[in-house]
């Protein structure tokens, strides 16, 4: 798994990067965020950025949700390439079998 060295907000990622979050920064994480389970360690894809940028939609745990963009500028996260055939927010496998 490559991961980039300098880190990054979720703000700064583009449609189909793959990542991780690695921590929030300033005062902490919305509730309502956490509870949907965006925490520490969670891995996660970046779906799309709306017509003028906000919202940004991200894929985490099976299931989409859209954050503001202020709310992605305090996420810092770690970008990857998610293993081959792998999707990272819900850990299934798409390998085809014979």
């Amino acid at each position: 798994m490559a991961t980039t060295p300098d880190p990054m907000t979720l703000r700064e990622m583009r449609p189909g990067d793959k990542g991780v979050v690695v921590k929030w920064t300033g005062s902490g994480a919305p509730l309502r965020l956490l509870e949907m389970g965006l925490l520490e360690g969670t891995e996660f894809e970046l779906v799309r950025h709306a017509p003028f940028g906000d919202p940004i939609e991200i894929r985490i745990r099976g299931y989409n949700v859209s954050l503001r963009k202020s709310e992605a500028a305090l996420i810092q996260v770690e970008r990857h390439d998610g293993p081959a055939g792998r999707d990272v927010s819900t850990g299934v496998s798409h390998a085809r079998t014979r």
